[in-house]
């Protein structure tokens, strides 16, 4: 936990993130199988938060069970394999942030970068599939809106490639857990 310069110093002359190791140290000291972490990069710098998240994810990666709360949904979405969005202490949502995602925004947008232009052609078939809900272009970028993202993709995919779209990309925009919560807050107002 980069402390062993310290090993002589009393806890209480650590700095704040000096002790956040601290705890986290003592805390995986004796190997249990089930951990909570309470903002565990708390006040700590941007190095160390990594260090912090890589040696999560490597018990994570030992079978450990690791609950963490945190308010930063950066690092949940990072770490985490299922999230639970509380409010007034009580569970809201719960579950892995693509069923969220899946859950509160009725569309997912995908954008297929092409290297050649898009033709009137592509965009006639765009316009005659069902289960696009809308789409638009910009430059040789097709922005695609599916209610069933993991299912129609690789449909429209095969379409385009049929067409003879010389496909560059395909993105899958995720929703960030941040906007899962401000989402899901919006909802209960």
């Amino acid at each position: 936990m980069g402390l062993i310069k310290r090993k002589d110093m009393k806890a209480g002359k650590l700095s704040k993130g000096q002790k956040q190791r601290l705890s986290i140290a003592r805390a995986i000291l004796h190997d249990p199988q089930i951990l909570f972490f309470d903002e565990p990069t708390s006040g700590l710098d941007p190095i160390a938060s990594v260090k912090v998240r890589d040696l999560i994810l490597n018990l994570k990666r030992k079978n450990r069970t690791i609950f963490i709360n945190s308010h930063n949904l950066e690092e949940v979405q990072k770490i985490c394999d299922r999230v639970a969005i509380l409010d007034l202490g009580k569970i809201k949502r719960f579950g892995t942030p693509s069923v969220l995602q899946k859950d509160l925004f009725k569309n997912q947008e995908l954008i297929c970068t092409l290297v050649n232009p898009i033709s009137t052609e592509i965009q006639d078939k765009l316009s005659d599939l069902d289960y696009i809900q809308q789409f638009r272009i910009a430059d040789n970028k097709i922005y695609v809106y599916l209610k069933n993202i993991d299912e129609t993709t690789p449909r429209l995919v095969k379409e385009l490639i049929d067409l003879n779209a010389k496909i560059l990309e395909v993105k899958c925009l995720m929703h960030s857990l941040e906007d899962i919560y401000i989402k899901l807050m919006e909802n209960e107002e």
